[in-house]
C-alpha cells in the first residue's frame, strides 16, 4: 500500500463474504504496537480493499503523530445488491469479528455511512467488559472543533484572518454540515459547497442554517432545492476561496486537478484527500496543504480521552489546544527548515511509532497502556 510516497505492506488482511447478503468486508490492521488496534466502518457500495489499505495506513500515521499506541486499521463493507437490511449486514459482520474485537486486535469506530448506533450493532457480544470497548460517541463534533483549531493555528501564524473571507467545503454530510455550521457560528463565510448531486457558490456567502435545514427536509439531494445555480461536484476545487476543506474520497485530487485549485489553503476533514504528488504541486504555487492526519485528529483524541479517568469536562480543551501546538508548530518547522508539513509529520511520526514499540516491547499490557495515555493528555 502507497500513503504519501511511503509504501508498506499492512500487517494483517481479512477478507469476509456473504454471498446470501451480497456483501464483501475488507478488515485491514496496518501495524501494531501493543495488540490494540482501531478504525472506522466504511459502508459504500464502491469500496475498495485498496481504499481500506490507504485509510489504515492514514489512521497508523494519526495515532503514531500524536503518540497514541494504537495500530491503525480500517473496515470496509462494499455492498454487491440493493436493498439489503443495514441491520443484517452489521450483525453479520459483528458475528464475523467477534474474536477481532473481543481480543481488541480490532475497536470499530463510525465512518462513512455508519453511526454510533451502527457500532452498538457490530460490537454486540463480541464486546467485553474493558475500558477499551467504551465508545464516547460525538467524535463528529469533536473532529470538528479540530478542524476549526487547525484553521485558528494557520490564522495565528501568519498574523492574518483572510480564511475568514471566503471558505470552499466539499461534503455537507454529517461531518461537512457540523463543520459548515460551526464556520458559519464563528463569523466564516462559507461560498461554496458541494454534494455527489453538484455544486453552489455564492460570493456573499451561503445561508448555512436555511441549508441544513433543506437537507433536513430533502435529505442527499437537498442541494437540487436550493434557488442556486448548479455546478458539477467537481467545480468546487476550481472555484474563488481563500480556504478549501476536502471533506470526501481518497485521492480526490491529484497531480492533474490540483492545478485547479484556487483557495490557498487546503484543511482536511477527509482522509488522504490528496496524493502525495498533488501535495506537492499544491505548495509549490506558494500554497499550503496541513496534513489530514494532523487536523482531523479530534474524534481519536476523544476516544483515547475516554479511556482515562481525566475530567470529561476538560476533553475539549485539552484536544483543541493538541492540534493547534502540532499545527503551529508544523508550520513554524516547515518555514525555518525549508520542509513541507506533510514531510515532517510523516518523519515525526515515524520516529514515534518506533519509540512506543521499544517503550511497550516489554509490558504490553492494557493497564500499561491507560496509564500512558493518561500521563500523555495530562502533559
Amino acid at each position: 500500500m502507497t500513503i504519501y510516497n511511503i509504501v508498506e505492506e499492512p500487517l494483517k488482511k481479512i477478507i469476509l463474504y456473504n454471498n446470501k447478503l451480497g456483501v464483501r468486508s475488507f478488515v485491514i490492521i496496518h501495524d501494531t504496537i501493543v495488540g490494540i488496534n482501531g478504525g472506522g466502518i466504511r459502508l459504500n457500495k464502491d469500496v475498495t480493499e485498496e481504499e481500506i489499505g490507504i485509510l489504515a495506513h492514514a489512521m497508523n500515521l494519526k495515532t503514531t503523530f500524536y503518540e497514541i499506541p494504537v495500530g491503525g486499521a480500517k473496515c470496509g463493507i462494499r455492498l454487491d445488491a440493493a436493498n439489503r437490511s443495514k441491520k443484517e449486514i452489521l450483525k453479520w459482520l459483528g458475528e464475523a469479528l467477534a474474536s477481532e474485537i473481543r481480543t481488541l486486535e480490532y475497536i470499530p469506530a463510525t465512518d462513512m455511512n455508519t453511526d454510533e448506533n451502527d457500532i452498538k450493532m457490530v460490537n454486540g457480544d463480541g464486546t467485553v467488559n474493558s475500558p477499551l470497548h467504551r465508545r464516547a460517541g460525538n467524535e463528529v463534533n469533536l473532529t470538528c472543533y479540530g478542524i476549526m483549531s487547525a484553521i485558528e493555528s494557520y490564522t495565528d501564524f501568519y498574523g492574518s484572518e483572510d480564511l475568514k473571507e471566503s471558505v470552499l467545503i466539499d461534503g455537507f454530510g454529517k461531518m461537512g454540515e457540523s463543520i459548515a455550521m460551526l464556520l458559519h457560528n464563528n463569523g466564516y463565510r462559507v461560498v461554496g459547497i458541494s454534494t455527489v448531486h453538484g455544486s453552489i457558490y455564492d460570493e456573499n456567502g451561503i445561508d448555512i442554517p436555511s441549508l441544513s435545514r433543506l437537507k433536513e427536509q430533502y435529505n442527499d439531494s437537498f442541494i437540487i432545492h436550493t434557488n442556486y445555480q448548479i455546478h458539477p461536484p467537481s467545480d468546487l476545487y476550481a472555484m474563488k476561496g481563500k480556504l478549501i476543506i476536502p471533506g470526501t474520497g481518497v485521492h480526490m485530487v491529484n497531480a492533474e486537478n490540483v492545478k485547479t485549485i484556487r483557495a490557498g489553503v487546503a484543511i482536511p476533514v477527509a482522509n488522504v484527500p490528496f496524493t502525495y504528488d498533488a501535495v506537492k504541486i499544491y505548495h509549490l504555487t506558494g500554497s499550503t496543504y496541513i496534513p489530514d492526519f494532523v487536523v482531523n485528529a479530534g474524534g481519536l483524541l476523544y476516544e483515547v480521552l475516554a479511556r482515562t479517568a481525566i475530567d470529561k469536562g476538560k476533553w475539549k480543551t485539552i484536544i483543541t489546544d493538541m492540534i493547534y501546538s502540532r499545527t503551529y508548530d508544523l508550520l513554524k518547522r516547515s518555514r525555518t527548515g525549508n520542509k513541507l508539513p506533510i514531510e515532517i509529520a510523516i518523519n515525526d511520526a515515524i520516529k514515534n511509532r518506533k519509540r512506543l514499540k521499544s517503550l511497550f516491547e516489554r509490558d504490553k499490557t492494557i493497564e500499561h497502556f491507560i496509564a500512558y495515555i493518561s500521563d500523555l493528555f495530562s502533559q
